[in-house]
């Protein structure tokens, strides 16, 4: 599967992202592992790696 790359945005959230690039808001939890994240503020232009769909 080829790596995603998701750049922040001004008001994003890990749930907000997750809905609309992984299809399920529950699915932060993948952005959080994947990425190594300990909190969850996000910065707008920080680059995430997503999974697949």
């Amino acid at each position: 599967m080829a790596e995603r790359k998701y750049i922040v945005q001004e008001g994003d959230t890990l749930c907000k992202i997750a809905e609309e690039e992984l299809g399920k808001a529950s699915r932060y939890v993948e952005i959080v592992r994947r990425n190594g994240l300990r909190v969850a503020t996000l910065a707008p232009g920080e680059v995430l790696i997503l999974g697949g769909k």
